[in-house]
């Protein structure tokens, strides 16, 4: 074999190790590539998955916060309203020592109390109706007359001379009384639940 033979042996034989190693990087990156795309492939549905999650979430939480904001409005016009009953309820009772029949109820009122009252001198209190009432019922000379304190409704209020004990039936304090059980009636009346 003479110089010439050799190197075209020695180039067919570069050439063929070029086609095998070029046909090894062909298929080296034909599966870098298919392994990148399926990777590929895999995150962006992963991502997908996430963003679709998140909406979600944020979705809840958008209706979470219409939901508080709705009972929140239900509350406080539930609110309004009871305040709004109570205002009449008092402005109502307010309009009792004019009526009628008042100068019974404050009888009532007194007789209810009159157990109770201290030995001694006591001090009765009530509005110009119930004074009446208490110096016909109370004729002693152990009984002193005095106005119910500004902001009462009407009824009746004793303490003692020193002002130690006080008993109070004045139309306020039942009212305070009652309070609870007509805030009770008042939730029932304007649906006091949430959906």
């Amino acid at each position: 074999m003479g110089h010439e033979d050799l190197v075209r042996h020695l180039i067919r034989g570069a050439e063929v190790r070029k086609e095998e190693i070029l046909g090894r990087a062909r298929a080296e990156a034909a599966r870098v590539r298919a392994s990148a795309l399926a990777r590929a492939g895999e995150l962006e549905r992963e991502s997908g998955e996430a963003l679709l999650q998140d909406v979600e979430r944020e979705h809840r939480l958008r209706w979470n916060r219409v939901r508080v904001a709705v009972r929140a409005l239900r509350f406080r016009a539930r609110a309004a309203l009871a305040a709004e009953i109570v205002a009449r309820l008092e402005e109502r009772f307010s309009m009792l020592p004019g009526a009628p029949g008042y100068p019974r109820i404050a009888a009532r009122l007194y007789g209810e109390i009159r157990p109770e009252l201290p030995e001694g001198n006591v001090v009765l209190r009530g509005d110009e109706t119930t004074l009446a009432v208490l110096r016909s019922l109370a004729p002693e000379p152990r009984f002193r007359f005095e106005a119910l304190p500004a902001g009462e409704l009407g009824g009746v209020e004793a303490s003692s001379a020193g002002g130690g004990l006080r008993l109070r039936n004045t139309l306020r304090s039942r009212l305070a009384k009652a309070m609870p059980e007509i805030l009770t009636e008042i939730g029932r009346s304007l649906g006091g639940r949430d959906e």
